[in-house]
């Protein structure tokens, strides 16, 4: 056998380990993210070149703005929630940032955890 094939034999045995540890990493990975998530967490595994940005949820401000706005008499926070079906955390900060910037841009009030539409 000469030196290129000895080399070619090597560099193919090289990938196959390198294949074979890759899985063996991954499945660890997964098995900790599965991990975290059953203790309440949000993660995920993502592979190379795939989105890593959250994509951002457009409309939650109008929506929780409507919804506030059908409810003359006020809403309460927890019923918000419930209506824009923020069951992970992540939603539940999106409406809880939409409910500070609706109140800072004199949109909506609140008073104990219930928010009214401002009367114009």
């Amino acid at each position: 056998m000469s030196v290129f094939e000895e080399l070619a034999a090597l560099e193919k045995r090289k990938q196959v380990l390198l294949q074979k540890a890759k899985t063996d990493a991954l499945a660890r990975a997964e098995a900790a993210v599965t991990e975290l998530n059953q203790l309440g967490f949000g993660y995920r595994l993502l592979a190379p070149g795939s989105e890593t940005r959250a994509t951002r949820k457009t409309g939650i401000r109008e929506a929780v703005r409507a919804l506030i706005a059908a409810s003359p008499t006020g809403i309460a926070r927890t019923a918000i929630m419930e209506a824009m079906n923020a069951s992970d955390k992540r939603t539940q900060q999106s409406v809880a940032n939409a409910l500070a910037a609706l109140k800072k841009a004199g949109l909506v009030e609140s008073d104990r955890g219930t928010y009214k539409p401002v009367s114009q």
